[in-house]
């Protein structure tokens, strides 16, 4: 009877901690031809932030190179598990001399010296972190060609004819969805 009673203590002083924090593995793609990553020699940050608060960063980590993408390895506190978060992905300035390097302006002639490239286009939302999440992007650094949307339609606001121009950076006009490693365009 005694030894139960000192095993049932035991079990009541014991905390378990089940989780450090939620892992987030961000997958950061890029085209395999004429790239901005490697003419200009771009190397990537991700950065987490609370879409409740999106001033305050939860997580940073550099992503390193694999094969044909970029991995970040982040944690987050256990705090986020089930909320939303929103990404970013920075492209580290390889410096000056690099940028202005022909096959770099080639790739990205819009692209200025002044620090570090956030990806243009609409952040990447997460609606509900689990205790581990994999997540695939493909950031755009305004290297790509901006479209123009031309359209006319009636408005009944103002009973007339409206005339419009929308110029739109590429990235907003992509496809947003993940896509694997596998089926990225060349």
């Amino acid at each position: 009877m005694l030894a139960r009673l000192q095993t049932t203590l035991l079990l009541w002083a014991c905390r378990v901690n089940l989780s450090e924090g939620l892992d987030l593995t961000v997958n950061v793609h890029y085209p395999q031809k004429d790239s901005a990553v490697d003419a200009c020699g771009f190397t990537f940050m991700v950065e987490v932030v609370s879409a409740a608060n999106p001033s305050t960063t939860v997580a940073h980590a550099k992503a390193e190179h694999q094969k044909d993408l970029y991995v970040a390895s982040l944690t987050l506190p256990d705090e986020y598990i089930y909320s939303e978060v929103v990404l970013a992905v920075v492209a580290k300035n390889p410096g000056v001399g690099t940028l202005w390097d022909k096959a770099c302006q080639k790739a990205c002639p819009y692209m200025s010296p002044q620090g570090n490239l956030a990806n243009s286009g609409p952040y990447a939302n997460i609606k509900a972190l689990d205790v581990s999440n994999v997540v695939d992007l493909l950031p755009d650094f305004a290297c790509q060609n901006w479209k123009s949307f031309d359209f006319s339609f009636f408005s009944t606001a103002v009973e007339r004819q409206v005339h419009a121009v929308a110029r739109v950076p590429g990235a907003v006009e992509e496809n947003q969805l993940p896509r694997p490693t596998g089926n990225l365009p060349p």
